[in-house]
């Protein structure tokens, strides 16, 4: 089944972007973590850690609802360098150059001036937000359990 109206979630690696993917679910989506396809997003209501252009976006899902998942920088480049230790050395090409990780995170969010605000929620769980507002903002009941937070540990 293909799905027209999407949940785009934007948020960088590091943000809770997993733990958005669980709450969607839980909210009754079909929700997928990290398409690496833009055609995967098809078979799916909401997909969350979405790596591909807005204009890409735009093109192929227009009107869709965006979630930007954020966090303070610091604790964002201090999870991503902990997650790529994690991994192979030559895995990420931003490894010890944080320069490359402050632009990146400077340049993703750009797009909060680019998308139509009626249309964008911006989440920081890090900073308490959860339910209330992603349920406002989606329409839905707040469930009667605790905003998932996966990944915590690797925070």
């Amino acid at each position: 089944m293909i799905f027209k109206n999407k949940i785009l979630g934007i948020g960088l690696p590091r943000t809770g972007t997993y733990s958005l993917k669980v709450a969607l679910e839980i909210l009754g989506y079909s929700a997928k973590h990290y398409p690496l396809l833009i055609e995967d997003i098809d078979h799916y209501e909401a997909c969350s850690e979405v790596r591909f252009s807005y204009d890409e976006l735009e093109d192929m899902y227009p009107g869709s609802l965006y979630i930007m998942t954020i966090r303070d920088i610091e604790g964002w480049l201090a999870s991503c360098k902990k997650h790529c230790k994690k991994r192979k050395p030559n895995w990420n090409p931003f490894w010890d150059d944080q320069s490359k990780w402050q632009s990146y995170y400077q340049n993703n969010k750009k797009l909060i001036d680019v998308i139509n605000h009626d249309r964008l929620l911006i989440l920081d769980v890090f900073d308490g937000d959860g339910w209330d507002k992603l349920c406002s903002f989606l329409n839905k009941q707040k469930p009667s359990i605790s905003y998932p937070h996966t990944n915590k540990s690797n925070a």
